[in-house]
């Protein structure tokens, strides 16, 4: 059944929504997104934590749409919560699939960013016909939208800046430059042009292909563009919402009125972002404790 999703005609369609998506965000400024569409409600505190829920379900089917991709070239993809770096992530496991001819890799590599895509278009065009008056919605719904359309943007931009990150998008490329670890070999040759590696780490670098650390003599520089890529985004989008955050939650938790609503908004969307960061050193430790039993690739 997975195969329906993953066919000639489901991969023309969403090509096809990705067309729609760039023309459409080109073509009409208005919608192109903006940080200001993560306040999709009057209040703006509530507008954060509503948004939670549907972004981690965007999340999940994203990662849902690599599962299934592997299993529809027979790989036994595992679907898991973990983190990276300072991320908590929805994560599939998809390292069997190296057992499979290289042309196959493709669908369940780029299957996450094939069910962004869609979901962007999709977004998009429920925009435009409300804006055009083909379609009636809800103001509170047009915004929800323009949100949703924010969040999967950058999703997609995230998936070829984080490249240092082993994205999507850097499974792609090192899949289409044949290489067996180029994450490793960039790290180590670019390390030792800027600084010195250790005994152990020369004799692991000596142990990569000659082809791996070939190409990695150059792909460093995507991994700097995709850092500067990042950077971008923090300053457009994420420095911005938490200057904002910051001032709202700061202002309600200094000045506490057990009575308010704006207080205990405030006190919830800590526990939101303290929770998520608490979780990370939690999921390290569980799977650490895994790994040594042999129970984690």
């Amino acid at each position: 059944m997975a195969r329906r999703l993953f066919g000639p005609v489901a991969w023309a369609g969403y090509a096809l929504a990705a067309g729609f998506a760039v023309a459409a965000l080109v073509a009409g400024p208005g919608l192109w997104p903006s940080y200001e569409h993560i306040w999709w409600l009057p209040d703006p505190v509530l507008s954060v934590l509503a948004l939670v829920p549907v972004t981690v379900a965007l999340g999940a089917c994203h990662e849902a749409w690599h599962w299934l991709a592997g299993r529809a070239v027979g790989v036994p993809a595992i679907f898991r919560v973990s983190y990276r770096g300072i991320f908590l992530v929805f994560e599939t496991d998809l390292t069997q699939i190296v057992t499979t001819a290289r042309r196959k890799r493709y669908g369940p590599f780029l299957a996450g960013m094939a069910f962004d895509v869609a979901t962007v278009a999709v977004a998009l065009g429920l925009r435009l016909a409300h804006h055009h008056g083909l379609l009636v919605l809800p103001g509170w719904a047009d915004r929800l939208l323009a949100a949703i359309i924010l969040f999967q943007v950058i999703g997609i931009i995230w998936q070829w800046a984080a490249l240092v990150m082993r994205s999507d998008g850097y499974a792609v490329l090192a899949n289409a430059m044949r290489c067996h670890d180029l994450y490793r070999a960039t790290w180590l040759v670019s390390k030792q042009r800027l600084w010195r590696l250790t005994g152990t780490e020369t004799a692991e670098l000596s142990g990569i292909s000659d082809h791996d650390r070939r190409v990695a003599s150059w792909f460093g520089l995507f991994f700097l563009a995709g850092v500067i890529g990042m950077g971008w985004m923090a300053v457009s989008y994420a420095v911005p919402f938490l200057i904002a955050m910051i001032g709202w939650v700061g202002h309600s938790l200094t000045h506490p009125a057990l009575t308010s609503l704006a207080f205990w908004e405030a006190v919830a969307v800590t526990v939101v972002v303290v929770g998520q960061y608490a979780a990370i050193p939690a999921l390290a430790w569980r799977e650490r404790r895994l790994r040594l039993r042999g129970a984690l690739r």
